[in-house]
């Protein structure tokens, strides 16, 4: 069997102390008045039900809109550096890509998620969603859960999950209009208006807009003069219905078209830029039976996402990824003690690549070798219990299999445990699982790059930690020691000296 690099091992071992200034106790009133206090801040992505954050036995962070609003961030991704295990690679002028690392796992192992939709860019050489076009005034709740996390949520989340909850109106008429002028020459206006009617239905939607001359994303030390600017225009709409039996419906969707300036770490690229348009639509219906203890989920989602390059050496290169999905998701209290979740999921991946600059025209290949129209499809099943046996103790274990129409079935699995002493406001807790990671349809099709031979990535991870509240809740202190091992890990290399071979095409250069 050929694989990339056989046998290839990383681990990563951690001791971080992270002390916040905030108060996870306490969330300001829809309406903008006083605060109300949340006995027992819930979270999301740990189980896929709501479960009270003193339960969840993986690390996780959550950062609300009071804390993104009072540290007034500009843009998402710096709000995530506030937490331990996260890194950031803001690379150059704003709106440049901003791919986000957990643990030290690349960006393919991050999955994202933005109101239950997946929206990874499945056209990338390695599929990861970039940030920079997702306003932070339109989010609820970020919860940030690390380590990995397969068994719950299939590949690509090795590393672990971010879950982006974008705000829902609760009063009758809501409207928020803010134009901002700074360095750069920055212009961003931001409208949002929206509300909920006594009949259960409620809908919002915004508008922003992102104009900015930029700086050299090429080192200026290095000769980088000319500006890279960025314009962004970007639609959030999200609308629901809540019956009175408990039902419910909501349905969704994002837009997002964007420019921008495009150098390489070597040369101001003048006149270079890349044009984006992402598309996302899902929706999402639960009814709930048993006198509430059975709740049943669908929920459906596309995800399209575009890139077009104009001018330089790709001049006219297109790749289009999309992903759409459908998973069912059952929810049920059979005793007071036990909660268990379980479900299934079909996706299917797509890349369209119309890209013969980036084919290796240069080096030989056919102009029409690089007209790629790739998809694959997986169907998964998964299954989770939780047992509270005693008070303040969670225990939770879940298991998944991913049939992949390329790669076969896979099965990972986790399990957790937390204990929380409300007295002294402690949770110990630990974590582990396995973790899946399969090759891009780039990786494995693309005619200069793609590898047909390339195996999934496999990993397993463990987590033990503490979290200590202090200052009467306004303050957290948190310990973990992690470690996680991969294997097969996908790499690239270029002009290699060692006799790895390589694709035929750009065998002499790059692979």
């Amino acid at each position: 069997m050929n694989r990339a690099h056989y046998g290839v091992f990383s681990t990563a071992l951690l001791s971080s102390i992270s002390l916040f200034a905030l108060n996870a106790a306490t969330a300001q009133d829809a309406s903008g008045g006083q605060d109300v206090i949340i006995a027992d801040p819930v979270v999301i992505s740990a189980t896929r039900y709501e479960t009270p954050i003193q339960e969840v036995g993986s690390a996780i962070s959550v950062l609300d809109a009071e804390e993104l609003s009072r540290r007034q961030f500009l843009r998402l991704e710096d709000a995530l550096q506030l937490i331990p295990g996260v890194t950031v690679d803001l690379n150059g002028s704003p709106g440049r890509p901003s791919p986000v690392r957990l643990r030290g796992l690349g960006p393919r192992n991050t999955l994202v998620l933005v109101d239950g939709m997946e929206v990874a860019d499945t056209s990338r050489s390695q599929v990861q969603f970039e940030f920079g076009n997702i306003p932070p005034e339109t989010v609820e709740r970020v919860e940030v859960l690390r380590g990995p996390q397969s068994a719950l949520y299939g590949a690509d989340s090795a590393g672990g999950v971010i879950n982006i909850i974008t705000r829902k109106p609760e009063e009758p008429f809501e409207a928020q209009a803010r134009v901002e002028y700074g360095s750069f020459n920055t212009f961003k206006p931001f409208l949002e208006a929206g509300g909920r009617h006594e009949s259960g239905f409620y809908a919002l939607g915004s508008f922003s807009y992102t104009d900015i001359d930029g700086f050299s994303s090429f080192n200026e030390d290095r000769g980088g003069s000319e500006d890279d600017p960025y314009i962004s225009r970007a639609w959030l709409g999200k609308a629901g219905k809540d019956f009175d039996n408990g039902a419910s419906i909501e349905l969704r969707g994002r837009y997002v078209d964007e420019t921008t300036a495009s150098d390489r770490n070597n040369a101001d690229l003048i006149g270079v830029y890349i044009d984006k348009e992402e598309f996302y639509y899902g929706g999402t219906a639960s009814l709930p039976l048993l006198d509430g203890r059975l709740v049943n989920q669908v929920t459906a989602s596309y995800v399209e996402h575009e890139r077009f390059f104009d001018g330089g050496f790709l001049n006219g290169d297109v790749y289009e990824g999309s992903k759409a999905k459908v998973d069912y998701l059952a929810t049920f209290d059979f005793y007071e003690a036990h909660t268990t979740a379980f479900g299934i999921e079909w996706e299917e991946e797509r890349l369209d690549q119309v890209a013969p600059q980036a084919g290796g025209v240069a080096f030989g290949t056919p102009a029409d070798a690089a007209f790629l129209d790739e998809k694959v499809a997986t169907v998964a099943a998964f299954a989770q219990h939780q047992w509270r046996p005693i008070e303040g103790l969670s225990l939770i274990a879940g298991i998944r299999a991913d049939d992949n129409e390329k790669f076969g079935t896979d099965v990972t699995a986790r399990g957790s445990i937390a204990y929380d002493i409300q007295a002294t406001g402690t949770r110990l807790r630990a974590s582990g699982g396995s973790g899946i990671v399969t090759p891009s349809l780039y990786e494995l099709n693309d005619v200069c790059i793609g590898n047909a031979d390339l195996d999934p990535e496999e990993s397993v991870g463990f987590d033990v930690g503490v979290d200590q509240t202090a200052l009467g809740g306004r303050a957290d202190v948190s310990l973990t020691l992690f470690r996680t091992e991969v294997e097969d890990q996908i790499a690239y290399v270029s002009s290699p000296t060692d006799g790895t071979p390589l694709t035929p095409a750009c065998a002499a250069f790059f692979g």
